[in-house]
């Protein structure tokens, strides 16, 4: 096993969980219950947001996940909120540095248009 792979794969990894997060907590803001449930199966952030329900940062009991055999075929959100204390933190953590800062202020500019 080449550690040093790994170690960067896992930070791959890391760094794509607050755009998943981000991305569940709009759904939670902005989602009506006309347009829930939302598929997220074939969003880039599924395979990151089963990561996350892993880790302990999201709750489970918000999505759906369909099984057939050992495949995952559907991920689902259902409504309700999404994080749980330690994704909390996190986000509260990614939020301070100067990155989360960037991302915060370009994502209002987005908004605004």
């Amino acid at each position: 096993m080449d550690y040093k792979k790994e170690i960067k794969k896992l930070q791959k990894s890391r760094r794509a969980y607050y755009p998943a997060v981000t991305r569940l907590m709009d759904l939670y803001h902005g989602s009506g219950s006309s347009m829930l449930p939302v598929e997220l199966i074939h969003d880039r952030d599924a395979l990151t947001i089963l990561e996350l329900i892993d880790v302990g940062y999201l709750d489970g009991d918000v999505l759906v996940i369909k099984r057939r055999f050992d495949d995952i075929v559907g991920l689902l959100y259902i409504g309700g909120y999404p994080l749980t204390q330690g994704g909390e933190e996190f986000l509260r953590r990614e939020g301070r540095t100067l990155k989360g800062r960037i991302r915060a202020l370009l994502g209002w500019f987005r908004k605004r248009r």
